[in-house]
């Protein structure tokens, strides 16, 4: 159940917060009950969550960078193909302009964007 949670998108930040909490939740716990907070614990477990939302961020833009790219080459791929169409059909149909059917299939393949 934990491997879902982590693997979900929402499960890094609610680890995190979780985290947090805790740290809160034991320096709360510690000074009610009159223990020394001690430095060292509180700056290692702040650490320890610092670094993990520092990892989490980098991977969430890497994602996101990988899926922009997918998109991306999927766009160029897309303009390729329309630029070969229009050059296809105006190359056929130079000596007399465009013709009707030229015009529609233009402006269907420009309707695909």
């Amino acid at each position: 159940m934990a491997a879902r949670m982590i693997d979900d998108a929402e499960g890094s930040d609610s680890i995190a917060k979780a985290a947090e909490y805790e740290i809160m939740r034991a320096c709360i716990e510690k000074l009610e009950s009159g223990i020394d907070l001690e430095a060292k614990e509180l700056a290692s477990m702040s650490r320890a969550v610092a670094n993990y939302n520092r990892n989490r961020i980098a991977a969430n833009k890497e994602d996101t960078r990988r899926e922009f790219d997918a998109r991306e080459a999927e766009y160029q791929a897309k303009i390729a193909e329309l630029s070969a169409t229009i050059g296809r059909l105006t190359n056929s149909s130079r000596k007399t302009g465009l013709s009707t059917e030229a015009l529609e299939k233009i402006e269907e393949a420009a309707g695909l964007l």
